[in-house]
């Protein structure tokens, strides 16, 4: 399965986790639970990245690996091995994400030599986790396999009255900086029926949430001024610790939104000068896709004007790094059924 995501491009063998974790959003799909289920071999799936994928940027969108499973499970590790000795043979740079509750088998480890993989840990600090007591052990493993530079530990979900004090909060994320990760990604709680439980918060009203949206306490972000004191940094978007790896400003362009981007940022000089060229992206633009999709500049920012895809809009801001505007954005495929919409 090859999907546009909003941080980059989902590419995926298998479809599924038998890690029942209680908050997955993927989870609501039909059959996630019965998972992993193998339904595309990495040959064929890297054939359609390369020959048949309208939304991948060569050498430029993120690729995140097995992230409609865990790219480490036991059935799936092969497969995600695979899947980056084609990224080697056929000379892809772009950025590799693998996002993982499993520390990194030890063959992981020569991968790094010829591709830029980002490694982040997932871990949450909640009790039910399977890897919540394994946290010591799996940060000696990480430190063994992966670089410096290529962890990053992901703090997601957060769940109201759960997992959300900031003393304990505070009490994970040293662990991640002792451990000399580069960040940590705070991320928030997707609710859907199956899961708005978990909150423990009274102060919310669950019946009145809006699960098409993550739920995010912008006060969390405030836990950056107890942390701050050295060049461990704390972000709010994935997108912002993929930048801040590759020293170049964040595509997706949340820069001095309040509550999104932080003057404690070190990537924050490289989106304050980000330069962009318009004409020259429009240009690309409607060679690539002015048989389907119509486009103009308005207001320094691009603008769609047919109706157009969650993919295409993720797609532009990851190739190109500009701004997009458009009124008819359809939901993509995956949400489509997570919000069954029809």
């Amino acid at each position: 399965m090859i999907e546009h995501l909003k941080s980059g491009l989902s590419i995926s063998t298998h479809f599924g986790c038998g890690l029942k974790c209680s908050y997955c959003i993927l989870s609501t799909m039909n059959g996630f639970n019965n998972g992993p289920v193998l339904e595309i071999e990495p040959k064929d799936l890297i054939y359609q990245l390369l020959n048949e994928c309208d939304f991948y940027c060569k050498n430029e969108t993120p690729i995140m690996i097995n992230n409609r499973t865990d790219p480490f499970l036991p059935s799936v590790e092969p497969y995600t091995l695979e899947i980056l000795d084609l990224l080697i043979e056929n000379n892809i740079s772009s950025p590799i994400i693998i996002i993982s509750k499993f520390p990194p088998p030890t063959s992981l480890k020569k991968y790094f030599q010829f591709l830029d993989i980002c490694y982040f840990y997932s871990y949450s600090g909640i009790e039910t986790d399977f890897n919540f007591s394994k946290l010591k052990i799996d940060l000696e493993k990480i430190k063994y396999v992966v670089p410096k530079n290529s962890r990053f530990h992901y703090f997601r979900p957060i769940i109201p009255g759960l997992n959300d004090d900031f003393e304990y909060m505070k009490e994970i994320l040293l662990k991640f900086r002792e451990n000399e990760f580069t960040s940590s990604v705070i991320a928030g709680f997707r609710i859907t029926n199956l899961n708005k439980h978990l909150i423990k918060d009274d102060t919310i009203n669950v019946n009145k949430l809006n699960y098409s949206h993550k739920l995010v306490n912008n006060n969390i972000y405030e836990i950056n001024k107890f942390l701050i004191n050295d060049s461990y940094c704390i972000f709010r978007h994935t997108s912002c610790a993929i930048a801040n790896h590759l020293k170049k400003f964040n595509k997706l362009n949340y820069f001095s939104k309040s509550g999104h981007c932080f003057l404690s940022c070190p990537n924050y000089k490289n989106c304050f000068m980000k330069q962009i060229d318009l004409k020259r992206i429009l240009e690309q633009l409607e060679k690539n896709f002015d048989v389907k999709y119509k486009f103009k500049i308005t207001d320094n920012k691009i603008e769609i004007i047919s109706p157009c895809t969650q993919e295409l809009t993720a797609y532009i801001k990851n190739a190109y790094g500009c701004n997009i505007i458009a009124d008819r954005v359809g939901l993509s495929k995956s949400e489509e059924v997570i919000l069954n919409e029809k």
